[in-house]
C-alpha cells in the first residue's frame, strides 16, 4: 500500500490525499480505525451475537471475519497496518491495544463457554489464543491466499472447531455421575 497506489485507485491526486493526512502513517492509522469500526458494526459492537451459548457467540465472532462478511480490501488494509506496525512504534502501540481488547473479549467468551467444565486457566488461555489466531488467519488467508476461502467452508471449519471444544471440555453435568 502506497500513497501513489491509493491515489490511483481513488482517482485523487497525491496532493489531495496529503491535504487530509500529514503522512502515510497517519493515513494508515485512519484506515485502521475505519476497519476496526466497521468490524465492530458487523459484530454488533460486542460479543452478544450468536445466542445465549458462549461457544455459539465465539463462532459468531469468527464468522464475522469470514470471507464475504469482511470486504477483501479491509483485510488487505488491516494486514498492511500490521506489517507497518512492526517497525513504527506508535502504530505498534495502537495495534497492541486493539488486539488486547479483542483478546479480552474472546477470553471472556471462552471462559464463559468453559465454565462448568474441568478447563484450567491454561486451557482457557490456549483456547483464547486459538480463536485469536483463527481470526487473524481468516484475514490473512482472505487477503493473500492463491485461492479464496469459500464462505461455506469457513462455516464448516468454525462448526468443527466449536464441536472440538465442546467434546474436549464436556460440562460436569453431562458426565455420568456429574
Amino acid at each position: 500500500m502506497t500513497l501513489a497506489r491509493i491515489a490511483r485507485r481513488t482517482g485523487l491526486a497525491i496532493g489531495s490525499i496529503r491535504h487530509f493526512f500529514a503522512g502515510f502513517d497517519e493515513m494508515l492509522a485512519f484506515t485502521f480505525a475505519v476497519v476496526v469500526a466497521r468490524t465492530r458494526e458487523r459484530a454488533g459492537d460486542g460479543p452478544d451475537d450468536g445466542g445465549a451459548d458462549p461457544l455459539d457467540r465465539v463462532g459468531a465472532m469468527l464468522l464475522h471475519s469470514a470471507p464475504g462478511r469482511v470486504p477483501h480490501r479491509e483485510n488487505v488494509a488491516y494486514l498492511e497496518y500490521l506489517v507497518r506496525a512492526r517497525t513504527v512504534p506508535h502504530l505498534r502501540a495502537e495495534i497492541s491495544r486493539t488486539q488486547a481488547a479483542g483478546e479480552q473479549i474472546i477470553g471472556e467468551l471462552v471462559r464463559a463457554a468453559l465454565a462448568g467444565t474441568d478447563a484450567s486457566d491454561e486451557d482457557i488461555r490456549l483456547e483464547t489464543t486459538t480463536v485469536t489466531v483463527m481470526l487473524n488467519g481468516l484475514a490473512l488467508t482472505d487477503a493473500y491466499a492463491t485461492r479464496p476461502l469459500d464462505e461455506h467452508d469457513v462455516r464448516r471449519i468454525v462448526a468443527r472447531m466449536l464441536d472440538r471444544l465442546r467434546r474436549a471440555y464436556p460440562s460436569r453435568s453431562q458426565r455420568p455421575g456429574g
